[in-house]
């Protein structure tokens, strides 16, 4: 500290030293714990994020903030304290008229005990009101709920591909896990508006299909075509965000022509009407699946894929949420990985066996 105090002292004077001391104090503590929460945001949440074409606004409120706020709240309370310190250390070494610092060091110059000890009284007591009322603050302006920014409606155009405009072609697709090969000259046709059922033991690769067709894992080999629009995903995971309610983290994958009161009437058919303005952390798993399942319904797409979407759903809630899906669904193309073959039947679907 005293070794910038004399340099800026050198280069700028003495009325804004404290003021540029301060700030080069406190920026390395700030930055750094503002770095460990951006290296710790959910990786899930970001591939969601990513996948639905979310706004840029969105993913800093809704993903970023929840995850960077913690570490943001730490560095401030070691930032705060060092701030005071090195402002009024400062002071002292550049005396700047009417300031803390300046007292401090004529009750040195005078030896006057008495008004020392006051001043550090004061300097402990601003410190300890200005580190409180910013983290109140803080904590205030991040509990302030704001409405999800909506984005604009996908303009769905030709994707180059002669005649065949939405349909999903593979063609000679290979793809590894290290030496463990999951596809190998790999081909495959789904007609745009079908509902396909993809089907294969646990870890046969049905997810990682998934992954190579919404751009989320590189492949070796091969040629892919997709449909030109957005895709609408039901990850393995329900991948929400959980200090959210239902209908916000419906919202925030929404156009501007889906309108809150029809988020709210889809949610309301599959969930308690009661239940929607809760978080969803305090959501059972089938009622967290569900609210997954009506973002997907929702989002502006041109095709939707379902990871295990019946996953933990007893037999009756899954039976009326296949018919919501139907009935919502609007003639986009459907994937859909499952382990019951009588879901094929159930959903209308062609069978895709993955071997």
């Amino acid at each position: 500290v005293a070794s910038f105090v004399v340099l800026l002292l050198i280069w700028a004077g003495s009325a804004k030293l404290s003021v540029f001391v301060t700030f080069l104090m406190v920026l390395p503590v700030i930055f750094q714990n503002v770095l460990g929460g951006i290296k710790h945001t959910d990786k899930e949440l970001l591939e969601m994020a990513r996948v639905f074409e979310m706004p840029f606004v969105n993913k800093i409120r809704y993903i970023y903030m929840p995850a960077v706020l913690p570490f943001v709240v730490s560095g401030c309370k070691a930032a705060l304290g060092l701030s005071w310190k090195a402002g009024i250390a400062a002071e002292v070494i550049g005396t700047p008229d009417f300031s803390i610092g300046e007292r401090i060091y004529m009750s040195k110059i005078y030896l006057n005990t008495a008004g020392l000890f006051s001043w550090t009284f004061v300097v402990i007591l601003l410190s300890f009101l200005f580190e409180k009322s910013f983290l109140l603050l803080l904590d205030k302006a991040a509990k302030t709920k704001k409405k999800p920014v909506r984005a604009k409606e996908g303009k769905h155009t030709e994707n180059g591909y002669p005649g065949k405009r939405g349909d999903i072609i593979l063609e000679n697709l290979c793809k590894e896990y290290g030496e463990q090969q999951i596809f190998h000259e790999y081909s495959l046709e789904m007609k745009a508006g079908g509902i396909y059922c993809i089907m294969g033991r646990s870890g046969g690769g049905k997810t990682t299909l998934f992954r190579v067709l919404l751009g989320l894992s590189p492949y070796r080999k091969g040629y892919i075509q997709k449909p030109a629009g957005r895709a609408a995903v039901v990850f393995q995971e329900d991948r929400l965000c959980p200090e959210e309610d239902a209908v916000t983290n419906v919202s925030m994958v929404c156009t501007k022509a889906v309108s809150e009161e029809e988020i709210r009437n889809m949610l309301a058919e599959v969930l308690p009407a009661q239940e929607l303005d809760k978080k969803v952390e305090e959501f059972s798993g089938g009622m967290k699946r569900r609210v997954a399942i009506v973002r997907a319904l929702l989002a502006d797409s041109e095709w939707i894929v379902m990871d295990e979407p019946f996953t933990g759903l007893d037999e009756k809630t899954k039976e009326k949420l296949v018919q919501f899906i139907l009935k919502y669904r609007n003639g986009r193309t459907l994937l859909v990985a499952t382990h019951q073959e009588k879901d094929v039947d159930t959903l209308g679907a062609e069978l895709i066996k993955l071997s």
